[in-house]
């Protein structure tokens, strides 16, 4: 049997603080954690995590099967008001989940690019029947480092800190981690532009590291945490030479503006 730790903090202004109540259930108080088909309940409902310090609390789901999709609901209640958040995760068949701190959910990168292309791009062996997790934690980690390099000596903070504005991780920045991650693997395998699927993915490369440099100038607003002389654009080379590139900025130079 597997098993599965989330993690979670939680900041006001900035600041680490103590919820009232986090605990795993539903609107209904049916389930916490369970598996989806058949439907058999891991955790129930009402079960509280535990509380390792200010703001920070964790909990260590067992008795999982490797290859079982689960799904599960947290109860945060702060100031009176409690919010849930939905989530579902798998745990691959090695029993450990690939995780980055841009790509937080295994199971969405699996759902995005599928089973078998991850497995393909994960493998130089083509009879691979599940993906490579430690290829596929590194191209994860790659992925993220990417992401803070591009943002170094642009007005946001590297690494990303979304902090106090957003609990969770915007999608927008855990789509680049993996789209990034996917591509890193793809061409890690000895592939080149010249197949179709290789083109597409150096495209999607080039618009990804593009996006990104919308919210490196403050051409749109990112809501993480900026850095510490934000009146400085000076990007990296990398970021830069696609801001630089982009169609939008090259028609209307005065587009870029600062988001403070």
């Amino acid at each position: 049997m597997a098993s599965k730790t989330i993690n979670i903090t939680y900041k006001v202004g900035g600041v680490l603080t103590d919820l009232d109540s986090l605990t795993f259930s539903d609107e209904d108080a049916t389930y916490g954690v369970r598996r989806i088909s058949p439907h058999a309940i891991v955790v129930a409902a009402g079960t509280a995590f535990t509380r390792s310090s200010t703001g920070t609390y964790t909990y260590t789901i067992t008795g999982l099967t490797p290859g079982v999709e689960y799904e599960y609901w947290i109860t945060r209640t702060f100031g009176g008001i409690s919010t849930r958040v939905h989530q579902s995760f798998m745990v691959p068949a090695s029993g450990t989940n690939p995780v980055a701190r841009y790509i937080p959910d295994y199971d969405k990168f699996i759902r995005r690019w599928g089973l078998n292309n991850v497995t393909f791009v994960s493998n130089k062996d083509n009879k691979a029947t599940i993906p490579n997790v430690d290829v596929v934690q590194d191209s994860f980690d790659a992925a993220c480092d990417d992401i803070d390099d591009f943002f170094k000596g642009s007005i946001v903070a590297s690494p990303l800190d979304f902090s106090p504005w957003e609990d969770v991780l915007p999608s927008r920045v855990e789509r680049w981690a993996m789209q990034l991650a996917y591509i890193y693997m793809y061409f890690a395998r000895g592939f080149e532009d010249r197949d179709k699927v290789g083109n597409k993915l150096s495209r999607m490369e080039k618009q990804t590291y593009q996006d990104m440099g919308f919210y490196a100038v403050g051409a749109r607003a990112l809501n993480a945490k900026m850095a510490q002389d934000s009146s400085s654009t000076d990007l990296s080379p990398a970021a830069e030479a696609l801001v630089i590139s982009s169609s939008i900025f090259s028609r209307n130079p005065n587009f870029v503006q600062y988001v403070l």
